[in-house]
């Protein structure tokens, strides 16, 4: 077994380590659970030009949520909350539910449109509102990960959003406009969503450990070879 060919076997391992992932919006359906912690008691409308629905909802229920395609800018979605199903892209649900803001356009709702930086500016832009946007670490179904938390408050609606960062899923919200009340967490989660559970390489320090460890492997049995030449 030759130098060159431990190297090469090297390089390909060192490779295939995971890195650190930028943000990826899932590619298949999946099916996402939110346990509402607290509602309007009076019904609810979704509105619609030509079919407006009430429906009621209450607390410590589940809201489920398929997201189809979501990987395109308007996320298919189908909703179950309370006597309510509802099949519509994720902007209507956006509008429906108070999941964004109606000045920054479709960047929120279930899944976040992924422009991060984007989407900062657009919020400290917003001037004569509360408004805030911040990075921080949370723990979500048990795990430490990534979120963008944003806060957008008027005399109209009281928003807040936490997200998780990678994947742009929608795992919190606390959200009021006229009357209506949704306040839900994320509570299960049926299928793959990417990088939603890679939040970050979970182990940067064992990963720099083992390339250290084989780029050493490989000077000292080159040296030793060369010894034995000698």
């Amino acid at each position: 077994m030759n130098s060159r060919f431990i190297i090469s076997i090297a390089l390909i391992f060192i490779l295939g380590l995971p890195l650190t992932q930028s943000g990826a919006i899932p590619a298949t359906a999946v099916e996402v659970s939110y346990k509402v912690l607290n509602s309007q008691t009076n019904p609810a409308t979704w509105y619609e030009p030509n079919n407006s629905v009430k429906y009621t909802f209450t607390k410590n229920t589940l809201m489920n949520v398929t997201l189809f395609n979501p990987s395109q800018s308007f996320t298919n979605v189908t909703i179950q909350l309370g006597n309510l199903t509802k099949t519509a892209d994720d902007a209507e649900a956006n509008s429906a539910l108070v999941l964004g803001y109606w000045k920054i356009g479709k960047e929120l709702g279930f899944i976040a449109n992924q422009t991060w930086d984007v989407t900062k500016q657009l919020i400290s832009g917003l001037n004569s509102t509360v408004h805030s946007y911040e990075e921080t670490t949370q723990s979500i179904l048990g795990k430490p990960y990534t979120v963008v938390k944003i806060h957008i408050e008027d005399k109209f609606q009281n928003t807040q959003l936490t997200y998780q960062k990678n994947s742009g899923v929608l795992v919190y919200a606390n959200t009021s406009s006229f009357g209506f009340w949704l306040n839900f967490e994320i509570f299960s989660i049926k299928g793959t969503i990417s990088n939603f559970n890679t939040n970050q390489s979970p182990t940067p320090g064992l990963q720099t450990f083992i390339i250290s460890l084989t780029m050493l492997s490989i000077i000292v049995y080159t040296k030793i070879r060369n010894h034995k030449k000698k």
